[in-house]
C-alpha cells in the first residue's frame, strides 16, 4: 500500500516520530482548546496538538487539534515522504490521482470500534471532550474533525462528509450540512419520503477518510472507494446493526436516526471551525442516538 498507517492510533505514533505532535495536559475544553486551534491555524508549520487530562473529563478521553495543519503531516497522510516540498507534493498527488479507479471496501465481521458498546439510557456524551471553539458558540461541538456516514436511499451508495456536530444533551447531537453537499441531499431524500435518515458520526477515524470527506468526490462514488484507491488497499468495514451503514475501525462512533428536518436558532450562533457565524441557518437535530461505541 502507498499508506502505511491503518488507523488514527498508528498515524499519531508515526507523526510523533517525525516531531509533528505536541502533547498537552491540563488545558481546558472551554477556553484553551479554541485558543490553541486559532493560534495553530495562524502559525506556519505548527504541530498537531493532542490534549489529554482535560479538566472535567476522564484521562484518556483526548482531543486532537490541527491534525493536518502543516505540509509534512499532509504529505504523510497522503502516503508521501513528510519532507516533500509543497510544489512537489501537488505534482505527486496529481500523478497518483490520474487514472485512479475506485477500490470498494471489504466487509468484515467486527472491528475495534465494537469493543465497547453503550446503548440507550447508558449513553452520556458529556464524558467526551466537546470544546467551545469560540465565545459566541451556542453549544459545544463534539464533532469538527469528524465525518458522517449516510447512504442514498434510492441509489444505495455511501457518502462520507465532514460536517459540524453540536452536542445538545447527554444523548442528543445536531449537525449542519450546507445545501448541495451529498450528505444534505441524502438526508433530504429520506425526509421527502417521510423516513428517518440513518447517520453514523465517526470520531477519531482514519485521517485520510476525514480529509476525503472535505473534498468534492463525484456523486455516486463513495469516499471509502476513492480513499481506498489512493491508499493502495481497500478499507475494512463492518456493517453495523443499528443503521446498516459501513464503518471502518474508528476510535468512536455515534449511530442513530435523524428525524427532524430543521430547526432555527435566531438567537444562537452556529460557528464554523474557523470563526464564520451562521446566526440563522437550517440545522438538523438528531434526537437520542441509539448507540455509541468506543475503543478504549
Amino acid at each position: 500500500m502507498h499508506i502505511q498507517y491503518r488507523n488514527l492510533r498508528e498515524w499519531l505514533t508515526q507523526i510523533d516520530a517525525i516531531a509533528g505532535l505536541k502533547k498537552v495536559e491540563g488545558a481546558t475544553a472551554e477556553e484553551d482548546a479554541g485558543m490553541l486551534a486559532e493560534m495553530l491555524a495562524h502559525t506556519e508549520d505548527a504541530p498537531a496538538v493532542l490534549m489529554d487530562a482535560i479538566p472535567g473529563y476522564p484521562k484518556g478521553n483526548r482531543l486532537l487539534i490541527n491534525a493536518n495543519g502543516a505540509r509534512p503531516r499532509i504529505a504523510h497522510t497522503f502516503g508521501f515522504d513528510h519532507r516533500t516540498e509543497s510544489f512537489n507534493l501537488v505534482e505527486l498527488l496529481a500523478e497518483r490521482l490520474q487514472g485512479m479507479q475506485p477500490l470498494s471496501p471489504v466487509a468484515v465481521n467486527t472491528g475495534p470500534v465494537m469493543e465497547n458498546v453503550i446503548r440507550g439510557s447508558d449513553i452520556d456524551l458529556h464524558h467526551y471532550p466537546a470544546p467551545i471553539w469560540h465565545p459566541e458558540d451556542g453549544q459545544r461541538y463534539i464533532g469538527t474533525g469528524c465525518y458522517l456516514i449516510t447512504r442514498d436511499p434510492d441509489e444505495g451508495w455511501v457518502n462520507i462528509g465532514t460536517y459540524r456536530v453540536m452536542l445538545e444533551g447527554k444523548d442528543q447531537v445536531g449537525f449542519y450540512v450546507s445545501p448541495g453537499h451529498h450528505g444534505r441531499l441524502h438526508r433530504d431524500k429520506y425526509f421527502a419520503q417521510n423516513k428517518p435518515c440513518p447517520v453514523a458520526v465517526v470520531l477519531g477515524g482514519d485521517p485520510l477518510l476525514m480529509i476525503s470527506g472535505t473534498l468534492e468526490v463525484p456523486w455516486g462514488i463513495s469516499e471509502y472507494a476513492w480513499a481506498g484507491s489512493l491508499r493502495g488497499g481497500p478499507f475494512e468495514v463492518i456493517n453495523e446493526p443499528v443503521t446498516g451503514l459501513p464503518e471502518e475501525g474508528a476510535r468512536r462512533a455515534l449511530r442513530g436516526m435523524d428525524r427532524l428536518l430543521c430547526l432555527r436558532f435566531p438567537r444562537r450562533a452556529l460557528h464554523q471551525s474557523r470563526g464564520r457565524l451562521f446566526p440563522e441557518q437550517s440545522y438538523s437535530s438528531w434526537n437520542a442516538p441509539q448507540q455509541a461505541t468506543l475503543r478504549g
